[in-house]
């Protein structure tokens, strides 16, 4: 196509909703509210929040009316927003068409841990373990309740590998009834070992791990606070990523950031890359911990926490210029769910098999069992979304895809401001460019 191509489709699902808009030469348009653009050499690149299309423009005056079919321009005088609502309510319809059933386990082992990190969220759970009895329900569970070929599972605590047994019973149990299934870890990294890393990419389907690091070597050590260590826990880990890594086992080593560490993370970057290179297998990705911690127990200044804002932001790019895996916002659009808690095709399973929807609130809440065997529904008000944004979201072209639940902790607070905007802008930003040079390399 003259004058433009397309980088990423638009979603079937939302334009099957919008319909194309018809151009009318006599009509006067504008840039869509939910259209982010940026500039790439002598290209544009439009990125629709709405659809989750991705245009590269090369000659807009040609390019123009494709990109007014496809809602990247409106019509001068469209309220978006208003009709935001409708939208969600009916993809959210299209999408209970389907039959119920889940595809995203996430499977806690137990609630124990051999960290001691004095952010912890789940500091004050009750300490429980699964029982091979209530593995072998979970296998059961998982067979009655699957939607789709393949059932995707994601170990986590507590530290999940304090229970590997099981790890093992779930998994012997979906291979013996004959279940596809592939699994992911969060993990502290510490107790991996090569007969659990061969067990692991065996029987256990293991395709990712994510590692959280508290900062350079002695931070991590000191935050963490693992028990029984006779060596140095980082350097440890670090043995383990290794290991791995060598075992086909890709690594997502995620950098928790506060004002006592931002300064030396660039460090422990750099010295991750530099051990291992620029392996496809690795990752990173960054989180304040003040958007992490649920007791609110970490707090910064206005200006600390534009820094570290800036300072991740900085690395990310950094990271993006050398070619190596960063974590960043996926481009999906619009979409029926916003996260976990009202993604219908998710279940979190605690030790002791009672069912949640979020890791966050399973220690207060649990909504069923696997004991009945049965398809658990969501309360109503896991769809309720609030629209009441403010000010700060007016201007926003995420504004039609961020929709916090009333139920989550986090909204409980101020849903954004102007230093998480700007961050998740440039997040946004980065996430195209990435898009954009993945593409450049496969087809040119």
């Amino acid at each position: 196509m003259e004058g433009f191509r397309i980088i990423r489709e638009a979603s079937f699902a939302v334009m099957s909703l919008c319909g194309e808009q018809k151009y009318n030469f006599t009509r006067q348009y504008r840039l869509s509210d939910f259209i982010f653009r940026c500039e790439i050499g002598d290209s544009s690149l439009f990125y629709s929040c709405l659809t989750g299309e991705l245009v590269e423009v090369t000659k807009h005056e040609k390019a123009f009316q494709y990109l007014v079919r496809h809602w990247f321009y409106v019509e001068k005088d469209l309220n978006e927003k208003e009709n935001v609502p409708k939208l969600r309510k009916l993809l959210l319809a299209l999408d209970k068409r389907d039959k119920p059933g889940y595809n995203r386990f996430e499977i806690l082992t137990t609630t124990n841990c051999n960290a001691n990190c004095s952010y912890c969220y789940e500091n004050g759970f009750k300490q429980m373990s699964m029982s091979k009895d209530t593995a072998m329900k979970v296998v059961q569970y998982i067979k009655n309740n699957l939607c789709g070929f393949e059932a995707n599972i994601r170990w986590y605590g507590g530290e999940p590998l304090m229970n590997t047994k099981a790890i093992d019973w779930i998994s012997e149990g979906l291979a013996n009834q004959g279940i596809a299934f592939s699994s992911k870890m969060i993990s502290n990294g510490y107790l991996f070992s090569d007969n659990i890393i061969q067990k692991a990419t065996k029987n256990w389907n293991l395709k990712n791990v994510r590692i959280t690091l508290d900062g350079a070597e002695q931070t991590h050590n000191k935050i963490k606070q693992f028990k029984n260590t006779s060596q140095s826990p980082f350097l440890h880990i670090m043995n383990n990523v290794e290991l791995l890594l060598s075992a086909g086992v890709s690594v997502t080593i995620r950098i928790n950031v506060e004002k006592h560490n931002v300064e030396e993370i660039k460090e422990v970057v750099d010295q991750i890359c530099i051990r291992f290179g620029k392996t496809k297998l690795l990752d990173f990705m960054f989180r304040p911990l003040s958007n992490t911690n649920r007791l609110s127990t970490i707090e910064s200044s206005v200006e600390a926490r534009r820094h570290i804002y800036n300072r991740i932001n900085e690395i990310k790019t950094y990271l993006f210029e050398k070619g190596i895996g960063v974590n960043s916002r996926e481009l999906t659009g619009l979409t029926p769910h916003s996260c976990s808690a009202d993604d219908r095709r998710y279940l979190l399973i605690k030790p002791n098999g009672e069912l949640a929807f979020c890791p966050e609130d399973f220690d207060v809440k649990q909504y069923g069992s696997i004991s009945n065997g049965e398809y658990c529904f969501r309360p109503s008000s896991y769809y309720e979304y609030r629209y009441d944004k403010g000010t700060i979201c007016n201007d926003c072209p995420l504004y039609i895809c961020c929709y916090p639940n009333s139920l989550c902790p986090a909204s409980k607070k101020t849903v954004c401001n102007e230093i998480h905007k700007d961050s998740i802008l440039k997040d946004l930003e980065l996430s195209i460019k990435k898009e954009y040079r993945n593409y450049i390399i496969v087809n040119n």
